[in-house]
């Protein structure tokens, strides 16, 4: 089975069958049980879901990417492809939004953010990324 291809379901008869549409999400194993997820309230074929990094589809889940309309999403500092030091095998992004005024302004949250450095572990806070695509 691919990994992570059962992740995401959807339905399209108000929940009478379910279908998964996760196949191609980057690092689903980086993702908490109940993974950061959010519909762009704006488009509803545009999802946003939370590994290690941003993932998204706009076509409703067929496909995910890196990228938004075009424009490439950056790795979070500290967090993407970091591996956690509590054993985790990454650091999983806790909360995802869609900018209220602009969709293509994205807010992502993480609980904590680690690196090594000389074979320890330094963790550091909580932090909220914004990201914004309109360069």
């Amino acid at each position: 089975a691919t990994p992570g291809a059962n992740i995401v379901m959807k339905s399209t008869d108000a929940g009478a069958t379910w279908a998964a549409v996760g196949g191609g999400i980057a690092n689903p194993e980086r993702s908490y049980d109940r993974p950061a997820f959010e519909i762009d309230p704006g488009n509803r074929n545009r999802l946003l879901f939370g590994t290690d990094r941003v993932v998204v589809s706009e076509n409703g889940g067929t496909s995910w990417g890196n990228s938004l309309a075009g424009q490439a999403i950056p790795n979070l500092p500290l967090v993407t492809d970091y591996p956690a030091p509590w054993g985790n095998p990454g650091i999983p992004i806790t909360a995802i939004g869609v900018g209220r005024f602009d969709p293509r302004v994205i807010y992502v949250a993480v609980q904590n953010r680690a690196r090594r450095v000389n074979n320890f572990d330094e963790t550091y806070g909580p932090a909220l990324y914004r990201i914004d695509l309109n360069f």
